[in-house]
């Protein structure tokens, strides 16, 4: 228990002559302890001194002396001392304080001394605790009181050295000017009789803690006993039920408890820990609750359209339907999904943006007059991207299609290339000798000779493309198309495939088309 009495001391920072002088100002804060009436062989976590420091800069502790006041002995009554610095909160102690360091005690000088500490001190300050760990047989009445003395430095280098008391700082600051003693004091009580049962600290929960999206939670923890025994059993306590943790060290010193299928809701949590002398410690409740916070999953998330090709009359859609899942498979209902387009102008859309059903379904119908390939994509609010490349084509309508038969057939004198005339007098070329020979084989004898003149008063439209029921496929890429009419031309996916449509033989029917003129065709649905 600690007193609300505090001595304050305000210290102007003292620099030696060769730092120079400073005006700074720091706090240090003695929180009296109202100490324990006895303390036990064996025991630990004996608060003995508690105090804060606020430092006119960001500091860094180096060493620390503490006297006892009182009569407890090095290695009779007095195991170890230790230095902590808080959490947070008032003494916790043992797994959950910052453990600094440990005192080795200097016979000559009567005094404990905190080394090698590099405890980082910010500017808006620390707290610290010192406890006291207890020997057995020692002697009755012997007491706990301590002091830090006053700071010394003998050689006045502002280092620590045996013989210096006092705090020391990375900066040098000197401090405490004058001695800060506990006035309060425990005894030490002999027993032969251990009446002490073990502590124990769940580690990686806190109370009032919220865990999220996860049905399962290894809880950690550390257990120690106190009066010399060692934990013997230790049980986690769950909404009542109670069931034994796993020992990952020897004693229980570091265990664990592999919580499943957790509910959402409030949950209670204890332990129960009973040392090899049959007694029992039960801890402080703690409430956990546990919450699902649905989080976008962008491999649960589908997106799927109806077809890949319609025809550009403004009519004819794509549905594309976009169902949106988290990371534990579950529709996540409610979610504003965009559909956006990146080849701007192609495509138009009746909703740019829907809210998901109770099934996490959204569909967007699209529509376009514009013919094309078009890449859109699927977008979670939040910046979710479900799918960033969807492919979509828009083709001539049967009513505008060109046969590619009906018209007639220029070039001229001096040049090889053939051009189809349709009947808007519109000239397409044949970019290769494949493709006309796909309509027409060698047969060149009802191609009309014209003027440069006559060609030049033709505007020039896209290439014909392969003939309809043509294989054909690109040099850098292993996929055999099947072309259809307009030049939309659908990938047969396997081999069994177009062995089925082509017989035994297809592979001797496929033709090659420049990768150059690939994109004069629509990529339709594929062919399984």
């Amino acid at each position: 228990m600690i007193k609300k009495i505090t001595f304050l001391l305000v210290i102007a920072l003292m620099m030696f002559p060769f730092l120079g002088k400073a005006s700074n100002v720091v706090i240090v804060n003695l929180n009296q302890v109202s100490m324990e009436t006895y303390f036990y062989p064996l025991t630990f976590d004996n608060l003995a001194l508690d105090f804060s420091v606020v430092p006119a800069q960001s500091d860094v502790l180096q060493t620390l002396v503490i006297k006892n006041y009182g009569s407890a002995r090095f290695n009779y009554e007095i195991e170890k001392l230790v230095l902590w610095s808080s959490a947070g909160s008032d003494f916790m102690g043992f797994a959950v304080d910052t453990k600094l360091g440990e005192a080795t005690y200097d016979s000559g000088n009567q005094v404990w001394v905190f080394k090698s500490l590099n405890a980082t001190v910010p500017l808006s300050g620390k707290r610290f605790f010192v406890t006291a760990e207890t020997k057995k047989n020692g002697s009755d009445s012997k007491t706990f009181q301590f002091l830090m003395p006053a700071y010394s430095d003998v050689d006045a280098d502002g280092v620590y050295d045996m013989g210096d008391t006092g705090m020391f700082f990375e900066s040098k600051t000197i401090l405490p000017e004058s001695g800060l003693l506990n006035i309060d004091f425990a005894t030490y009580k002999a027993t032969t009789h251990d009446s002490s049962g073990p502590v124990t600290v769940i580690t990686n929960l806190k109370n009032g803690q919220t865990i999220t999206n996860s049905t399962d939670f290894t809880i950690t923890g550390e257990s120690r006993d106190q009066g010399g025994s060692n934990p013997d059993t230790l049980e986690v306590c769950i909404d009542g039920g109670c069931a034994s943790a796993t020992n990952t060290s020897s004693y229980f010193l570091k265990w664990k408890y592999d919580w499943t299928d957790i509910s959402d809701g409030s949950h209670s949590i204890y332990t129960k820990t009973k040392d090899s002398n049959n007694n029992l410690t039960t801890s402080a409740t703690m409430t956990v609750t546990k919450t699902t916070v649905q989080v976008v999953s962008t491999a649960n998330s589908i997106v799927s359209l109806n077809k890949s090709a319609a025809k550009a009359d403004g009519s004819d859609s794509i549905l594309v339907t976009a169902i949106i899942k988290d990371s534990n498979k579950q529709a996540m209902q409610g979610k504003t999904v965009y559909f956006s387009e990146f080849t701007a102008g192609g495509v138009g859309v009746v909703d740019s943006e829907k809210v998901t059903d109770a099934s996490g379904q959204v569909v967007f119908s699209v529509k376009s007059s514009a013919v094309g390939t078009f890449r859109v994509s699927i977008i979670v609010e939040g910046g979710s991207i479900i799918d960033d490349n969807i492919q979509i084509q828009f083709i001539k309508a049967a009513s505008e299609a060109i046969s590619y038969t009906d018209g007639e057939f220029i070039k001229l004198a001096d040049q090889k290339a053939v051009y189809f005339l349709d009947k808007k007098n519109i000239r397409h070329a044949y970019p290769s000798q494949a493709i006309w020979e796909s309509y027409w084989g060698n047969d060149f004898s009802f191609v009309k000779i014209v003027s440069a003149d006559a060609m030049a008063g033709y505007s020039l439209g896209v290439n014909v493309p392969f003939k309809a029921g043509i294989l054909m496929k690109i040099p850098s890429v292993a996929k055999v198309y099947k072309v259809e009419a307009n030049g939309v031309i659908h990938w047969i996916k396997t081999e069994a495939t177009a062995k089925s449509l082509y017989g035994n033989g297809w592979a001797a029917l496929v033709k090659d088309l420049s990768e150059a003129f690939f994109t004069d065709y629509t990529v339709g649905a594929d062919i399984d």
